[in-house]
């Protein structure tokens, strides 16, 4: 996904982006046809699953969506009163999804802007989201939990805790299990069903990022 934003109408400043997923999409400045561009560092980008789309999330307090083949602004979400640190979209393209240092997760009709939910019980910046393929929401905080939401209507229907410090990262290895990833130097994976906490790997560095492979066998972290 943001490893694949070096398209011919974005220019990144790469001299001192460290190799990290992380690092090149707070790195990157999107430059686009008419000049339309964040006003401070991005700190997050993600592709709709069809490719077509490119969504990001800026410390200017707000998110974008972009054109993916030439570049185009499609929509503006206003709505954050602060820093906006991650973004997804929905699978089926139709939704983004944001989260911020205001505490607060977002749901935004993808193509038009317009605000539609607000996901209220952080108690700290939103890291990371994801987006099943069926109704749930997922969310992970400074607050060192995670949240699973009804993206239909904004409840929160459960709490993942169990890390330590700041939970940073998430990754699905099915639509039943989630990968967490922490500062703490663990990623933890859960049942999404029932929230248990499955197994744990402990003793890692801080972990910024994580990926599961195409397979969902696998996990990949930095």
């Amino acid at each position: 996904w943001v490893r694949q934003c070096g398209h011919r109408h974005f220019r990144a400043d790469l001299d001192s982006v460290a190799g990290s997923n992380h690092d090149l999409a707070r790195h990157f400045t999107l430059n686009l046809e008419g000049n339309v561009e964040h006003s401070d560092q991005l700190w997050d980008a993600a592709y709709t699953r069809d490719g077509k789309i490119i969504l990001s999330a800026s410390f200017d307090g707000t998110a974008m969506a972009w054109n993916a083949e030439d570049g185009a602004p499609i929509a503006q979400y206003v709505g954050h009163s602060r820093a906006v640190f991650c973004v997804a979209a929905s699978p089926d393209s139709q939704y983004a999804f944001t989260g911020s240092r205001d505490y607060d997760v977002k749901k935004w009709d993808l193509t038009t802007g317009q605000e539609l939910l607000t996901f209220s019980g952080h108690e700290g910046t939103v890291r990371a989201l994801v987006s099943t393929g069926g109704d749930k929401l997922i969310s992970c905080s400074h607050d060192k939990t995670i949240r699973v939401w009804d993206s239909n209507t904004g409840s929160c229907q459960q709490v993942f805790s169990g890390h330590e410090r700041t939970v940073t990262c998430l990754a699905l290895l099915s639509e039943a299990r989630l990968v967490s990833g922490s500062w703490d130097g663990s990623i933890r994976v859960w049942d999404l069903g029932t929230g248990a906490l499955q197994a744990t790997v402990s003793d890692l560095p801080p972990v910024m990022a994580l990926a599961a492979s195409q397979d969902r066998k696998s996990t990949r972290l930095n």
